[in-house]
């Protein structure tokens, strides 16, 4: 299944706004420009780091979060991570990250309010808004910004392209006989097109939404749609766990990640900040392991344009 492919009519797309007026918060609460951040969880804590670019640090704005110790720099960009101190908007992003076909699309800050951009099925409308309903009843600093239908990946990555140079990088790896979970789909279920939810650091496996045009009858993996073929249930691969974890470590943001198999090979198709890109790749190869055994090879290293759909 290809990622053009995939139907996105009985979807909803939620964004909201938690207000932060703590730590590096307070230092942007008069910033007018969009930052591009990552927000990622770590047991029951939740952090953002913030990705300034050129234009950002040339600009003087932000000279006084810039000069923090802990800012690390790279080629562009600069970049610093700040803990959410906010008990009731950590638990609510670790809440909507571990709610059913949640998948997080994207996470900017604009001035002291954090937007967290996501998308889930029809299915869960009630739940989605019981949950965010009980936190705006609670902290008036959390709000609802837009809930819509959503629309495709790919629009909503061209969206994003328009504010942030967008890279998709896909790398493929061979699938061994030790990578048995893999090798049982690849002989039963090959069409099946995976979205691995990256930002939680929990050991449980990789929570991951599957698209199948074949029925999943499996332990460990539950229906969202069985009509449309949409299941969820956790990814135990290693070498994707510690990609997931090494690339969390790094604070490397990721707009989507799309994981098929292709006859003997594991595609990985991710989109990243340009920025990013070729620490992306050292990580990548760090977590596959010996490159003699899985013969990793990167397959596609393109900006988002029309052309590239038809390549992934």
């Amino acid at each position: 299944m290809r990622i053009e492919k995939l139907n996105w009519k009985n979807w909803k797309k939620c964004t909201i706004a938690i207000r932060v007026d703590s730590g590096i918060f307070k230092l942007l609460a008069g910033n007018t420009s969009k930052i591009q951040a990552f927000v990622f969880n770590e047991g029951m804590k939740s952090f953002v780091q913030l990705y300034f670019n050129d234009k950002m640090i040339s600009s003087g704005g932000t000279s006084r979060i810039l000069s923090r110790k802990d800012v690390i720099r790279s080629d562009g960009y600069i970049s610093i991570s700040e803990e959410l101190e906010s008990s009731d908007a950590a638990k609510l992003i670790f809440d909507l990250t571990e709610m059913p076909s949640v998948l997080i699309e994207q996470t900017y800050v604009i001035g002291n309010d954090i937007y967290f951009i996501f998308r889930f099925h029809n299915s869960l409308l009630s739940k989605i808004s019981r949950l965010l309903t009980d936190y705006i009843a609670e902290d008036l600093k959390i709000r609802i910004v837009e809930l819509v239908n959503a629309d495709s990946l790919i629009d909503a990555i061209k969206n994003i392209a328009k504010d942030t140079d967008v890279l998709v990088i896909q790398i493929s790896t061979l699938i061994t006989i030790d990578r048995s979970t893999l090798e049982f789909m690849k002989s039963n279920y090959p069409d099946i097109l995976s979205m691995p939810e990256v930002r939680s650091q929990d050991d449980d496996g990789i929570k991951t939404i599957m698209f199948s045009e074949k029925e999943l009858s499996l332990k460990g993996i539950s229906p969202i749609s069985l009509k449309e073929g949409i299941y969820e249930g956790r990814e135990f691969d290693q070498s994707l766990v510690k990609k997931r974890r090494l690339t969390n470590d790094s604070r490397t943001p990721r707009f989507g990640v799309f994981l098929y198999i292709n006859e003997n090979r594991l595609v990985d198709t991710t989109f990243i900040p340009k920025e990013v890109a070729q620490n992306y790749i050292r990580t990548y190869f760090e977590a596959t392991g010996d490159l003699d055994t899985y013969k990793p090879v990167i397959e596609v290293f393109s900006e988002v344009n029309e052309e590239v759909w038809k390549w992934i």
